[in-house]
C-alpha cells in the first residue's frame, strides 16, 4: 500500500516574555506581533498573530494552524517578532521594526513535555514560547460556534471612590493534552459601568474553544478596564464547555479563593447542534508518550553486486541506494524513536560457512553515533568484515523476529509500537513466499508496521502484491527518480503513508486511549489562574484578524 500521507493539523500559540522596547525615545512601549514562516527561506508565511499594544510580555489569542506528517519530520518554523508601526501598511513588513526571531523544530516541539518550547530571541533579547496542540479528529468544523451570553452578579468593586468599574471578560483554556498552559482565546467588549454587568453576546469558534473536548477546563477572568492600561483584576472562575451548556452559575474568586461575585450564563447555544464522538490521531498517542521502536533489515544477497565496484547497490563509492533509503526514511522514523536505538539486522549473506537469513548486527545507539549515520556506518563496517554476499532472499525469519518483538504488553499505561524497515533488491525465494505472506497476514492485529523499500531494477511484482495486506507498505526507490529534495520527500511520503492510521487503528481495536503527557511546568506559578498579571493592551491585528478591545494577557 502506498499513497499520499495524511497530514495532522496542529495549532500553534505564542507567548513572549521580556521583549526589548524598540519604540524609540518618548514613543511609549512597543506594539508587538509575530509572523510565522515554514522553514528558513521566509517565502512561505504560515500565519501571523494580532497586534498587542503597549506590552513587552504578550500572550497572543490568535492561534495558527499548519499541517504536520511523518514526512515533514525535519520541518522547522521561524517566528519573527515585529513592533507594529501605526499608519504603515501591514502587508509590507519592512515598514515595521524587527524585535527578534527564533526557530523551532516541529518534532521537538510536539514531543516536548507539555508540548511547548521556549527559545531566546536572536539579537534583541526576550524569550518566545511556542505552544503546540494536535487538532482533534473530533474537533467541530470551523463553521461551528457557541453563542454565549454572560451576566455578572454582585461583583466586588475595584474602583476608587467616585469612580465606577467598567468590567470586561477574558476567556482562556488549557492548551495541549490537558497539562499545557492556560492561553487566551477571546476578550470581550467592556460592559456598562455597573457591578451587575450584562456582557454583549459573543460568538466563539467551537473548535478553538474546546478542540472536541467538552470537559476541557476553561477560565473566565473579569477585569476592570483602565485607560492607562493598568487594568484591575476582579476575579476568575473555572468551568467547562459542558458546564456552560448546562447553564451553571460560576463563582468568581481571587487567588486566595475568596468569593468576588458570580457569573450567570444567560445564553449558550451551539450552532449547529453538536454530537461529537471522541476519536484520536496518531500524534495524540505520540504526544501522550507512545514509544516507537524502529528495526531495519538490510539485504546482503549476491544480486546486490560487489560493493567494491562503482554503481553497485552497496557500492562503497559515494552514496548508494541503500544509504539513501536509510538516511531519508530511516531518519524520519528515528525522530519518533525515544531511545534512538535501532535494532539492525542483515539477511542473505554467509558468515563463515553458514548462510544467515536474520543476523543481528547489534543495537545502534544513534544518539551516540551521530544520528541515522550510525546505522549507515554499521552497514559499511559489516560489508568490510569478510562476509560473503550470497542468497537466496528470505524474509520470513526477519518478519518472525520483528513479530516476536512486537508482542510486548500494551495497555493504557504502557503504549508501544514497532516499525520494521526492510530494504531489499530482489524478490523473495519461491520456497519462502508462502511463509512470508502468512506472516504478513498476522500484522493487522499487532503493534507492528512493515515497510519494504525496493532498490535496484528487479521485478517486484510479488512484493507489490504483499503491499495490499494491512500494515504492509511496499515502495520502489527508483519510482521517485533522482534523489533531490523532492524525490526524498516523495519516497518518505509513500513509505510512511499508512503508518499513522495503522498506529491509531491498533490502539482503537485494543481500546487503548492516548495518555496525558506530564508538563514540565506543572508547579510553575504561571500555570495558575491566579498568577500575577502583566499589563498589556490589544489592538486590531495587522492582517485579516478581527479588531479587538484592550485587555491584559498573562
Amino acid at each position: 500500500m502506498s499513497g499520499k500521507q495524511p497530514s495532522t493539523i496542529i495549532n500553534l500559540a505564542i507567548t513572549i516574555e521580556n521583549l526589548k522596547n524598540v519604540a524609540g525615545l518618548f514613543k511609549g512601549i512597543s506594539d508587538p506581533f509575530v509572523v510565522i514562516y515554514a522553514d528558513n527561506d521566509f517565502s512561505t508565511e504560515v500565519g501571523r498573530t494580532e497586534v498587542i499594544k503597549n506590552t513587552l510580555c504578550p500572550s497572543f489569542s490568535t492561534h495558527i494552524q499548519m499541517p504536520y506528517s511523518l514526512a515533514t519530520h525535519e520541518k522547522t518554523v521561524t517566528c519573527i517578532v515585529y513592533d507594529f508601526i501605526r499608519g504603515k501598511p501591514s502587508s509590507n513588513l519592512k515598514k515595521h521594526t524587527p524585535m527578534g526571531s527564533c526557530t523551532f523544530s516541529l518534532t521537538s516541539l510536539i514531543r516536548s513535555p507539555g508540548s511547548f518550547l521556549t527559545s531566546p530571541l536572536r539579537n534583541d533579547g526576550g524569550h518566545l514560547t511556542l505552544h503546540a496542540e494536535v487538532v482533534s479528529n473530533s474537533a467541530p468544523p470551523p463553521s461551528s460556534y457557541l453563542l454565549l451570553g454572560l451576566k455578572g452578579l454582585r461583583l466586588k468593586s475595584s474602583a476608587m471612590a467616585f469612580k465606577r468599574s467598567k468590567p470586561y471578560f477574558v476567556m482562556k483554556r488549557k492548551f495541549s493534552c490537558g497539562n499545557g498552559r492556560f492561553l487566551p482565546l477571546f476578550h470581550s467588549e467592556c460592559a456598562e459601568r455597573t457591578l451587575n454587568p450584562t456582557f454583549p453576546d459573543v460568538q466563539l469558534s467551537l473548535s478553538k474553544l474546546c478542540n472536541g473536548d467538552f470537559s476541557r477546563e476553561l477560565l473566565i477572568q473579569i477585569w476592570d478596564f483602565e485607560k492607562s492600561g493598568e487594568h484591575v483584576f476582579m476575579g476568575v472562575a473555572s468551568t467547562t464547555l459542558q458546564s456552560i451548556l448546562d447553564l451553571e452559575f460560576m463563582v468568581l474568586r481571587d487567588r486566595n479563593a475568596n468569593e468576588l461575585g458570580r457569573l450567570e450564563v444567560t445564553r449558550a447555544e451551539l450552532n449547529p447542534s453538536q454530537t461529537l464522538p471522541q476519536s484520536y490521531s496518531w500524534l495524540d498517542y505520540i504526544e501522550g508518550g507512545c514509544v516507537i521502536a524502529m528495526q531495519i533489515a538490510i539485504d546482503f544477497t549476491g544480486s546486490n553486486g560487489d560493493p567494491s565496484l562503482p554503481n553497485t547497490l552497496h557500492s562503497f563509492e559515494g552514496t548508494n541506494e541503500y544509504t539513501h533509503v536509510i538516511e531519508s526514511v530511516g531518519s524520519a522514523l528515528l525522530d519518533f524513536d525515544d531511545d534512538k536505538i535501532v535494532d539492525l539486522f542483515g539477511f542473505g549473506m554467509k558468515v563463515g560457512n553458514e548462510t544467515n537469513h536474520c543476523l543481528s548486527l547489534g543495537e545502534i545507539n544513534c544518539r551516540k553515533s551521530g544520528g541515522i549515520g550510525g546505522v549507515v556506518n554499521s552497514v559499511k563496517s559489516f560489508l568490510n568484515s569478510g562476509i560473503v554476499m550470497s542468497g537466496p532472499t528470505v524474509f520470513s525469519e526477519v518478519l518472525a523476529t520483528a513479530i516476536a518483538t512486537s508482542l510486548s504488553h500494551n495497555d493504557q499505561e504502557g503504549q508501544n509500537y514497532n516499525v520494521l524497515l526492510i530494504i531489499t533488491d530482489g524478490c523473495v525465494d519461491e520456497s519462502d513466499s508462502e511463509a512470508t505472506k502468512s506472516l504478513c497476514s498476522e500484522l493487522r492485529c499487532l503493534a507492528l508496521s512493515v515497510v519494504f523499500v525496493c532498490v535496484g531494477g528487479a521485478d517486484f511484482t510479488y512484493l507489490r502484491e504483499l503491499g495490499l495486506i494491512p500494515n504492509v507498505t511496499v515502495v520502489a526507490f527508483r519510482d521517485f527518480g533522482q534523489m533531490d529534495v523532492s524525490g526524498e520527500t516523495g519516497l518518505v511520503n509513500a513509505a510512511l503513508a499508512q503508518i499513522p492510521n495503522e498506529i491509531t487503528n491498533f490502539f482503537a481495536v485494543q481500546g487503548i486511549l492516548p495518555t496525558k503527557s506530564a508538563s514540565k511546568d506543572e508547579d510553575d506559578e504561571s500555570q495558575s489562574e491566579f498568577a500575577p498579571i502583566p499589563v498589556a493592551v490589544a489592538v486590531a491585528a495587522p492582517s485579516a484578524s478581527p479588531s479587538a478591545p484592550p485587555y491584559p494577557f498573562f
